[in-house]
């Protein structure tokens, strides 16, 4: 061993060397020194963090509190020593054990009683053996005070007494990295979906403050002590990152991701694992665990990870689906599963808020740019516009948590989340402009059978009836709007009209040119008629019964009635005149009661032209449709306004002129039966309308 002392003297004759030189040459030795000892490296003038094994920077953390002092003998004698060198070159390895301070002896020996090495099976403090905790760490922080009380020394004994408390110190960070680690293992949990539902009254820092308690009493007074001086006060923090318990105003919805009694023993590991400046190790070892638990956590909520490719050639059917996974998995992460873990980092790493914020952003943040890089991919993808209420639904949700996402991952992170809202406004706007094309250059040339409602305007209505639940941001989004389309809008814009109001205005001048363009496609101008009386009454349900009537104005509504009562008229005169026409009495003479033969000759050639003029219509009117039971009833109750009295009125004045032999030949119908056949009706073929005409009139 006198070769070990003598090297120890080297050293210390060194390290006074070098504390007496300026600091303008204090690299340059210590590069020199350290070729020939890598014991000079530890050395410094200026210490920092990074210098793990250096004295001065374990110094510079204060202890926590319930460390072990020493006593008064103790301290004596190292006092003396520092004033005298030692001369015991000779001394055996069991000579310089004896001499150790009685204090560093039992934390040595404390310590190397649970050396990772020494153990040929896996076996755990805090796991298997919690009694002997409470003893492991008080060795821990004794031998931080032992270093401690030899910070004004540098004699060889103080140097070959610290190297060896380093040592020891290194064996313990070892193994609280491991325990650090295997508690994280056993007690992370993937978080499950309905326990981040459920909502809690208890903010963020109530939250974390809730983790303090039990066997960590003493360690949290350490942590109050050192508020005031965190080890990585001069590292800058980036923005938005300031502590929950300072600045995290919002009372979410949270969970407690880890016991609180586990949490409780990592705040011991973590407090003695940063005085000892094992802060990277500490801080990895974390993410190890924590990021894997995220992901998987996020992918339980339904979150899976695609590519952006193949986001891109997803089926809508399919791509609507995961939309709404995403959508109700952004609300959940933002509300609950990042808080939980951002709450969980302030707790575990009380004593440094720079490390909290550092190991949260390696946790959190991958999961977070997974949900964007989604959001973004849907953002660039082909527009089309089915597409609008998913997109508008993903705009919505961003923008609702975009404060959020800056209290939690600070303004840079906000910046990102805010350029993907913006990419996803910008594809509603076109998604939107789609439609607006669509329904203006939709020119299919099959008409609907029997007059229905056409499928474009069900497509419409439907379409602006879901739009408005979206009017707020829709108004935003097109106010934002810079196009030629737009600008002609905003000039016929009457300035009390909203954006949404202005272009449903012109959707609907678009829808009705349309419409009427497609009437044409009918050889039947009242079957014509009816088809734009069937449009126009279904677009006035609908937005009678729906916010698209706010849009439209009680102007539009006014007009649009009128518009629905001339076709209505236009209907019955195209339709039915005809038949009101073989009932006129023109062209009849009769004189004192008695009709010539030519007369009669025209009273039975006007009752065959009703009857065969009134076949024709019930029999072609019967497959015509009317989608409305009310319309259906109006308009036959219109009809038979019109027909009956008319009919009523010829047959009293002209049936006895008839041949008194056969008058069932002309005359086939009765009044109930004309209305009856009437209220048959717009069924569409529905096979209620009857089978063939009577041959006479009041015995069918």
């Amino acid at each position: 061993m006198a070769g070990s002392s003598g090297d120890d003297r080297v050293v210390a004759a060194a390290h006074h060397i070098l504390r007496t030189f300026s600091s303008s040459h204090t690299d340059d030795m210590l590069r020199i020194l350290s070729s020939f000892d890598d014991r000079f490296s530890r050395f410094s003038m200026n210490p920092s963090r990074d210098s793990r094994k250096n004295a001065s920077d374990l110094l510079c953390v204060p202890s926590d509190v319930g460390s072990r002092s020493f006593g008064p003998h103790e301290a004596s004698s190292f006092a003396k020593n520092d004033h005298r060198e030692t001369d015991s070159e000779h001394c055996d390895s069991q000579n310089d054990e004896d001499q150790l301070p009685s204090a560093l002896r039992s934390a040595e020996q404390m310590i190397m009683k649970w050396n990772t090495n020494s153990s040929t099976s896996p076996t755990f403090l805090f796991s298997d053996h919690s009694d002997q905790v409470r003893p492991y760490l008080d060795a821990i922080d004794s031998l931080h005070n032992f270093i401690d009380s030899l910070s004004s020394s540098s004699t060889p004994e103080a140097c070959r007494l610290m190297d060896h408390a380093l040592s020891i110190l290194q064996f313990s960070m070892l193994r609280l990295e491991k325990e650090f680690s295997h508690l994280l293992q056993k007690h992370s949990e993937v978080a499950d979906r309905d326990g981040m539902s459920v909502p809690s009254n208890r903010s963020l820092f109530d939250a974390s403050s809730s983790f303090i308690s039990r066997r960590s009493d003493e360690d949290y007074e350490s942590v109050k002590e050192h508020k005031g001086k965190d080890m990585h006060d001069d590292e800058e923090i980036p923005d938005g990152d300031e502590s929950i318990a300072r600045s995290y105003s919002i009372t979410d919805t949270f969970i407690d991701l880890l016991p609180p009694d586990v949490v409780t023993d990592l705040q011991s590991i973590v407090n003695r694992m940063l005085r000892s400046t094992y802060d990277t190790e500490c801080v990895q070892a974390y993410v190890d665990i924590r990021k894997g638990v995220m992901e998987e956590s996020l992918q339980k909520l339904g979150q899976e990870k695609f590519t952006f490719e193949e986001v891109q050639r997803m089926p809508w059917e399919l791509l609507q689906a995961e939309i709404s996974k995403w959508t109700r998995a952004m609300k959940i992460a933002i509300k609950t599963l990042f808080p939980s873990e951002k709450i969980l980092c302030e707790t575990v790493f009380t004593g440094s808020h720079a490390l909290s914020v550092e190991a949260f952003s390696e946790v959190a943040k991958t999961s977070l740019m997974q949900l964007l890089n989604f959001g973004d991919a849907v953002a660039v993808g082909r527009r089309y516009s089915e597409k609008l209420f998913k997109i508008l639904d993903m705009y919505e949700c961003l923008q609702d948590h975009l404060s959020e996402i800056e209290v939690i991952f600070g303004k840079a992170v906000r910046t990102e989340a805010e350029a993907v809202s913006l990419r996803l406004g910008e594809a509603a706007r076109g998604t939107f402009a789609e439609f607006e094309n669509a329904v203006k250059n939709e020119t299919s040339k099959n008409a609907t059978p029997g007059g229905a409602v056409h499928p474009l305007s069900r497509y419409v209505m439907n379409y602006m009836r879901f739009l408005c639940d979206y009017t707020e941001t829709m108004n935003h989004l097109l106010l934002n709007r810079s196009d030629t389309h737009n600008e002609m809008v905003s000039d016929q814009r009457k300035s009390d009209e909203s954006p949404l109001s202005a272009i449903t205005l012109t959707l609907m001048e678009s829808l009705e040119k349309n419409l009427d363009a497609k009437s044409k496609l009918y050889k039947d101008p009242a079957l014509a008629y009816l088809f734009l009386m069937n449009n126009m009454h279904y677009i006035s349900q609908k937005i009678k019964a729906s916010d698209v009537r706010k849009l439209l104005g009680d102007e539009w509504i006014k007009r649009n009635r009128g518009k629905l009562r001339q076709c209505h008229n236009s209907y019955r005169r195209t339709a039915w005149t005809k038949v009101l026409m073989c009932l006129k009495d023109e062209g009849i003479n009769i004189s004192g009661g008695f009709a010539s033969s030519a007369t009669r000759n025209v009273i039975k050639e006007r009752f065959k032209n009703f009857n065969a003029a009134f076949e024709e219509n019930v029999k072609a009117q019967s497959s015509w449709v009317v989608w409305d039971p009310q319309l259906s009833t109006e308009l036959r109750i219109s009809i038979t306004e019109m027909i009956l009295p008319a009919y009523r009125s010829f047959l009293g004045r002209f049936q006895n002129h008839l041949d008194s032999r056969h008058p069932e030949k002309y005359v086939k119908y009765t009044e109930d039966d004309l209305e009856c056949y009437l209220n048959e009706l717009f069924e569409g073929g529905s096979g209620n309308k009857r089978k063939s005409y009577p041959a006479t009139g009041s015995t069918q």
